[in-house]
């Protein structure tokens, strides 16, 4: 390998680290934006058909909060809407 290619994929690694711990934090604030928001913007996510028939995916519907992208089932809207 030259040292243009050592240097090039040493700077690939480097990135490659600072995506990981950028992705880290951003779970980190999702989880706490999940905990504070509202879910008052929710979308429904009707279940894959493909999935579905590869057995990779239940049949039930979900729904998306626009807001801080947390999922839930019917139910869980109901136990929240009684609170």
């Amino acid at each position: 390998m030259n040292n243009n290619f050592k240097n090039l994929k040493q700077r690939y690694d480097e990135i490659n680290e600072q995506i990981r711990k950028l992705q880290k934090e951003q779970i980190k604030i999702r989880n706490l934006m999940a905990k504070e928001c509202s879910h008052e913007n929710l979308i429904r996510i009707e279940p894959d058909p493909f999935l579905l028939e590869n057995d990779l995916e239940d049949d039930e519907v979900k729904y998306k909060c626009r807001d801080c992208f947390e999922y839930f089932t019917k139910e869980e809207i109901k136990q929240m809407s009684n609170k």
